[in-house]
């Protein structure tokens, strides 16, 4: 037996409001799910077969997108055997500046053992 829980609040006017509305949320879960049922009228038969959407070009001012091609190549990158690195070389990129790092006092750290004295 578990000591020092309460399972139960000590009032019996809680605890019939409780159990009233643990018993309404079950019943009404039962309910829904096994005697409510959706309407027939709402499903279609199992072989109903739906027309294609609407493309882009029926639709009144749509344009179509415009098609960029992509030639993939066959080694080990994805758009060919080469990587253009010329960002590498220019100068937003020369004109970054390393990471620092974070300095920190051993003041400000705290103690090393929170649970010590």
């Amino acid at each position: 037996m578990i000591y020092g829980v309460k399972l139960l609040p000590e009032n019996k006017k809680k605890i019939v409001w409780s159990a009233v509305i643990i018993v309404v949320s079950v019943g009404g879960i039962v309910y829904i799910n096994f005697f409510a049922g959706s309407a027939s009228s709402n499903r279609l038969p199992a072989d109903t077969v739906f027309p294609p959407a609407v493309g882009l070009s029926e639709l009144p001012g749509a344009q179509e997108p415009l098609s960029v091609p992509i030639s993939a190549g066959t080694g080990l990158l994805p758009y060919g055997a080469e990587l253009n690195i010329s960002i590498l070389q220019s100068e937003e990129f020369q004109s970054l500046k390393p990471d620092t790092g974070v300095s920190v006092n051993k003041e400000e750290l705290g103690k090393d053992d929170p649970f010590g004295d």
